[in-house]
């Protein structure tokens, strides 16, 4: 039986593969990524919960808005938010995320922007073409229906990761991340 014999020049291209690699991470900052995507779903949902009440509570202004309205309106619609905050923080955090962990400075707005059309695109071809999931009528829990979650989450996660994958690619070829635009005087 014959031992088995290293030869340096695999060593070396072992070694090239790793310094690659290693290249690659530096050029993606996973923390700063992670925090980024935490702030940014957090304001979300905090502003998707937090605006429509306001504007209800603001209700007793409108002409023709009564208390029992108000208390119906405080009452029933806590519980019609829970999607449209899972689906606004999925968002927000998809665009934090593609805006912080690669390096180099990139716009939140931005990126805020593609995310969210990317998404709404894909959204609105899987309505026309009745892809999306059905609401029937007295449906209880629907926003724990795994079809619906991987439809409001899946378009925000693959534009994030696709634009991430875009931006470490154009840094590791040597090409300058775009800066802020505002210049320093």
């Amino acid at each position: 039986m014959k031992p088995i014999e290293f030869h340096p020049d695999a060593v070396q291209e072992a070694n090239d593969g790793v310094d690659y690699y290693d290249e690659v991470l530096s050029l993606l900052n996973v923390r700063r990524g992670l925090c980024g995507a935490g702030i940014a779903a957090v304001v979300a949902a905090v502003l998707v919960v937090a605006l429509p009440i306001g504007f209800m509570a603001c209700g007793l202004d409108f002409p023709g808005a009564t208390t029992a309205n108000l208390g119906y309106d405080l009452r029933e619609k806590p519980e019609q938010l829970i999607v449209p905050a899972i689906g606004s923080a999925a968002i927000f955090a998809c665009a934090g995320w593609a805006t912080f962990a690669p390096a180099g400075q990139y716009r939140f707005d931005r990126t805020l922007v593609i995310v969210f059309l990317a998404g709404l695109y894909v959204w609105v071809i899987g309505a026309v073409s009745d892809l999306a999931p059905r609401h029937y009528k007295g449906m209880s829990n629907r926003e724990a229906y795994p079809l619906l979650t991987l439809y409001v989450l899946g378009p925000p996660l693959l534009t994030a990761a696709l634009l991430t994958v875009a931006r470490v690619y154009r840094l590791s070829k040597g090409r300058r991340p775009r800066t802020s635009s505002k210049s320093a005087t």
